[in-house]
């Protein structure tokens, strides 16, 4: 195929990008490169514009170099560039791989505007060797998906800003980005840990698809066209999968979702397995591993009034509680008591809670100039909702409000002159209803 601005241009249009912030990737190899050339060639032809993005994280002797040869090129184009430099520990090839990717993407979140779209210069075989290192870590239909053309941005901040990514060159060779850049004598810099085949992306790079292309000349457009049938397929099973999730899906304690085990277990151990899959991946953006999703089956199954189930989940915890599942996070990091622990605050201003609790931020606005103090785990506190409950300790009445037993240590309460005013998140004390607006973060 032949390879030029109009490619790119058909790309944005099909996809309706047309009025995102467009941002090229710039990390100097020949694939980002040639984007960025097709991009300045777009420019030239059309009332599009874009920036550019290069991340130095300090890993190559050459880091420095290369910042600098981007950042003249950029100038040399009349292109705005912002360069990010992160620190990354070394430690084994694949850690740092991770911390590297992970870096980058938060890196490029914290820069990004809004509705920005990260283009990247993934290409044909980029995308044959996703699929084929999936396939040999066992991956299933969701992870033999591979990348997609266009995609969520994998990182908590991007997905705020609603950024994500495009990958306009899936669908293009290796050798057509080489000979574009040839043809139009662009300079790029190669990165000599790309040549170690002691690294599973590199062996398959070097030794794999070679033998690939060898044998079968057109392996990249099937495995292209394989990989796209998969995704039509996943997002068939997933629209499927969707109406028994949004059945069995309910709002829990401080507002979390959560999933109906009763309900859940009406369905087919299949379609039960499908909607825990969905459960986990919209709120972490991956999905628990088999062995995980098969003990959680037997535990349900097992299930009864006097247990309850705990299964670790990346840094989360699929837990149950009055016949629902939770997704939380692990926040006890370290054993800690928090009652011994009083935070003095002011009203109207916003304060950064200790670590281990369950939310980050607090600020309380309150009628009367008061000091207040915040504290935790006071469970034998006296507490009243309202004016015709009477007063209940705190444990019970969290019981009542259905907090969760992993929660109720973490909960921030508010006191005024050692009395007990509101819970937060959870309730207010009857004789300041009116007077008192708790917000947290």
């Amino acid at each position: 195929m032949n390879l030029d601005w109009t490619h790119l241009h058909n790309f944005i249009k099909q996809q309706e990008l047309e009025k995102s912030n467009l941002v090229v990737g710039l990390s100097g190899g020949v694939d980002s490169i040639t984007l960025l050339d097709l991009f300045i060639q777009l420019r030239q032809n059309t009332s599009i514009n874009f920036t550019a993005v290069h991340v130095n994280h300090g890993l190559n002797s050459n880091a420095m170099l290369w910042q600098q040869q981007m950042h003249k090129l950029c100038e040399q184009h009349d292109v705005g560039l912002v360069v990010e430099q992160v620190n990354i520990e070394s430690k084994s090839r694949t850690s740092l791989e991770s911390q590297a990717r992970d870096a980058r993407y938060q890196a490029i979140a914290e820069c990004s505007q809004p509705n920005s779209v990260l283009f990247t210069g993934h290409h044909q075989s980029d995308q044959m060797e996703t699929f084929l290192l999936r396939l040999m870590r066992g991956s299933g239909l969701a992870g033999l998906t591979s990348m997609r053309k266009i995609s969520p941005y994998p990182h908590p901040l991007g997905q705020e800003k609603q950024v994500r990514l495009a990958r306009p060159l899936l669908n293009v060779s290796k050798q057509t980005i080489l000979d574009y850049a040839q043809t139009n004598k662009l300079t790029w810099v190669n990165d000599d840990s790309n040549e170690d085949d002691r690294f599973d992306r590199n062996f398959v790079r070097l030794s794999v698809l070679p033998q690939l292309f060898k044998r079968w000349s057109v392996a990249g457009k099937s495995i292209n066209t394989a990989t796209e049938l998969l995704q039509q397929d996943f997002d068939l099973l997933n629209e499927y999968v969707e109406q028994d999730y949004l059945r069995c899906l309910e709002v829990g304690f401080n507002q979390h979702p959560v999933l109906n085990i009763d309900k859940l277990a009406c369905l087919s151990a299949s379609k039960q397995k499908a909607v825990i899959r969905m459960f986990v991946y919209r709120q972490l953006n991956r999905y628990p591993a088999l062995a995980t999703l098969n003990e959680l089956m037997v535990q349900i199954r097992q299930l009864n009034t006097d247990s309850n189930i705990k299964l670790k989940v990346a840094d989360n915890y699929l837990r149950t509680h009055k016949h629902h599942l939770y997704l939380v996070s692990d926040i006890i990091k370290e054993p800690r008591d928090l009652s011994t622990i009083e935070l003095m605050v002011s009203p109207g201003q916003w304060y950064v809670l200790p670590e281990n609790t369950l939310y980050q931020e607090l600020k309380v606005e309150i009628e009367f100039d008061q000091t207040l103090v915040i504290k935790w785990a006071r469970f034998s506190e006296m507490f009243q909702p309202n004016r015709n409950s009477g007063h209940k300790k705190l444990n019970k009445y969290l019981k009542e409000v259905g907090c969760p037993t992993w929660w109720r240590a973490h909960v921030p309460l508010i006191y005024i002159n050692n009395q007990l005013i509101a819970v937060a998140g959870v309730g207010v004390s009857a004789q300041f209803t009116h007077s008192i607006h708790i917000e947290l973060r």
